[in-house]
Formats: C-alpha cells, structure tokens, sequence
C-alpha cells in the first residue's frame, strides 16, 4: 500500500508541476515533467490489471468508447472540412486505437471473471466452456 500512495503522489505531483511549468512557456520542461508523470501512471494502471483485471477491462472498455465518440463527434460536426492526408490518417488511428482498447477490454474482462460467469463468456465468445476443458 506504501508503494501506490507514494507512486500516486509523485504520479500527480509530476503531472500538476509539468501543467504549471508549460502554463509558464517553458514547453519542453513542461512535456518532460508531464511524460514523467504519464510513466507513473503507466505503471499504476498496469499494478491495477495485474491485480483486476475485470475492473481494469470496463475502464479500459469506457476510454474506448470515449475515443469513439469524440471521433464520430468531431467528424459530425465538420462533415465539410477539406480532407487531407494527416487529418485522415489522425482519424483512422484514433478509430483503430479505439477497436485496439476494446479487443483488449474484452480480453482483461473475460480474464477477470470467475465461475459461471467465466463459463458463460467463454461459450458466448469463444464456443467452448472452461468446465472439464484441460
């Protein structure tokens, strides 16, 4: 419990200086602050899969869907702007992430459940049960 409340604060403190160094104008000492803390946090949310992976699979699966969204959003709201190919490209990898973190959600979801819920996943996705399979 040391480490996460130690990680958490540090996570945090890098993120809130970096914010306040690049409100400064000091850009690249800003982003490095600011990729310091994105490191830590990379780290708490890897502690939080390997320890849930049910819980860490419906965020996963939120982000996702908030990716999505902004993406059919902003694609809504200027269907006439001129495509070129970096705006292209931009869309086609947030769309693909957003696939990318729902394969994965789906993956620590079903990771993550046991018993009857685990064989029912199982059978819906993958045909087979987890009972008497070895």
């Amino acid at each position: 419990m040391k480490f996460v409340s130690l990680s958490n604060a540090l996570m945090f403190a890098l993120l809130i200086v970096g914010a306040a160094i690049l409100s400064f104008g000091y850009a690249r000492l800003g982003i490095t602050f600011c990729t310091a803390g994105t490191v830590l946090t990379a780290v708490n949310f890897y502690r939080l899969r390997c320890r849930n992976k049910l819980i860490y699979g419906l965020f996963e699966m939120a982000t996702a869907m908030a990716f999505f969204y902004f993406l059919a959003l902003g694609l809504y709201e200027k269907p006439y702007e001129p495509m070129r190919v970096e705006l292209i490209v931009g869309r086609a990898l947030t769309f693909f992430a957003a696939i990318y973190f729902m394969v994965r959600a789906l993956d620590n979801i079903g990771q993550g459940l046991r018993g009857d819920r685990a064989t029912r996943w199982k059978l819906f996705f993958e045909g087979k049960s987890t009972r008497g399979s070895s």
